[in-house]
């Protein structure tokens, strides 16, 4: 009986060594893929652009997911947006602005929240790995309402979510991809601790990513925006980047165009400190050259068939 307690009080320590970090990484890993929704706070009607709530269910149809659908006087051409991480379809406005420039010129417009964001259902945030079947949904719902020439514009998460699903939606002609990175696996191995506090252990984010794809199912490695881009030569591509961008460095878009074979890849990195700061820092200039380059490759005809 005495061994048996000996044993037991020996053995506690280690079992406890094991387990609270276990407890710790799987909790570091819920917070990371349900984090708090953050509020609409401002809609289209701020605007002035008339525009209907809609839901539809993402692609795999396991999540209704809510937005909006802006009307713009081109039956065929549409912006689909894509927001960031712990954002919404407002996408801090960015969106919006955009939105409303390119309802000017006559485009349609869907901005709608990923699962678990928004007033979407919740669900989990995946950085990119389930959110690309949220992304098709919308692109589903725009076909059905006859849009066959689609802009997707993303920020961040939403950047590269846009450039996974773009090579395999032929109806989609052109990407804006505001501060992507390049593969989900690599920058949360480097960068994870830039998405929530943590600490600084090196190995903490591979056990951290272990944990996830346990608890979740989700395997980041399947997320490669650098693969996707190069299988994109018959797509524009606008990459877009603040140089001081801490989150998601400037050299994620680098190399993405770098691995590019479209010929209409350009790269635009502007002198910003911020994530997703190149709008705020240059809003003029910003909506300019997106909305030119959306107008331009929505409008071209379709290539001739030989």
């Amino acid at each position: 009986m005495k061994r048996n307690r000996l044993l037991l009080l020996i053995s506690l320590p280690v079992m406890l060594l094991a387990v609270v970090p276990a407890v710790y990484f799987g909790w570091l890993g819920w917070m990371y893929t349900h984090p708090d929704k953050k509020p609409i706070q401002n809609t289209p009607e701020y605007f002035e652009m008339p525009f209907a709530n809609v839901s539809f269910p993402s692609h795999d149809d396991q999540i209704t997911l809510r937005g909006w659908h802006i009307q713009g006087a081109k039956p065929d051409q549409v912006v689909i947006f894509a927001h960031g991480y712990k954002e919404n379809r407002e996408s801090a406005s960015v969106a919006l602005y955009l939105a409303d420039a390119l309802y000017e010129e006559g485009i349609s417009s869907i901005l709608f929240d990923f699962r678990g964001s928004g007033e979407s259902d919740d669900g989990t945030t995946s950085l990119g790995y389930y959110e690309k079947d949220d992304l098709l949904g919308a692109i589903d719902y725009a076909k059905e309402q006859g849009y066959r020439r689609i802009g997707l514009v993303g920020f961040s998460m939403g950047a590269s979510t846009a450039l996974d699903v773009a090579p395999h939606v032929p109806e989609v002609r052109a990407v804006i991809a505001d501060s992507p990175y390049t593969d989900l696996n690599l920058y949360l191995q480097e960068h994870l601790p830039n998405l929530h506090a943590m600490p600084d252990l090196f190995f903490l984010p591979k056990l951290i990513l272990w944990e996830i794809k346990v608890l979740t199912g989700i395997d980041v490695r399947d997320v490669q925006p650098i693969r996707a881009i190069g299988q994109m030569q018959s797509k524009a591509v606008f990459l877009i980047h603040a140089e001081g961008d801490e989150v998601i460095p400037a050299t994620e878009s680098r190399m993405l165009q770098h691995a590019s074979s479209a010929p209409n890849t350009v790269l635009w990195v502007s002198p910003s400190q911020d994530h997703v700061g190149t709008f705020n820092a240059d809003p003029n200039n910003y909506l300019k050259r997106t909305v030119v380059f959306l107008q331009y490759h929505l409008s071209k005809d379709d290539p001739p068939v030989i």
